[in-house]
């Protein structure tokens, strides 16, 4: 389980208000890490490559578990990645919930586009797959 608080401005789910936080502990599928490294490469014509590393920077790829789009959490993740998807902070915990918290720290999206994974068969259901990275 993991527990993600937000502001919603966008795309607001049915009960919710613009500019209000909300909490919700969501069940993930996949959560691992992942490194990006900004550089440059520079390759003379006798083969010699240079190397220049600016930053490494630590992402996760995360996916919840599908949720049925009756499901009132269905709603809520398509208003916190539309919420969060401009850059704005918002708070995760990854291994905790809202009434258990283990170590909740300030995160932004890194994922530039929503795109659920749809679940096939007779139930509608899809799963949230988004790159997140720490704010340090």
């Amino acid at each position: 389980m993991a527990s993600i608080t937000y502001v919603a401005t966008r795309k607001i789910a049915s009960g919710h208000s613009v500019d209000t936080a909300y909490s919700m502990d969501v069940s993930l599928s996949q959560f691992s890490s992942n490194f990006i490294v900004n550089d440059k490469r520079h390759e003379s014509i006798s083969g010699h490559v240079e190397s220049w590393v600016g930053s490494t920077i630590g992402t996760y790829l995360c996916e919840t578990k599908p949720l049925l789009e009756s499901n009132a959490l269905h709603g809520y993740m398509w208003e916190f990645l539309a919420s969060c998807i401009g850059g704005e902070t918002f708070t995760f915990d990854p291994w905790g919930t809202i009434a258990s918290p283990d170590d909740p720290q300030d995160y932004i999206l890194i994922s530039k586009t929503i795109s659920p994974a749809r679940h096939g068969g007779i139930f509608r259901c899809e799963s949230f797959p988004f790159e997140i990275r720490q704010i340090v």
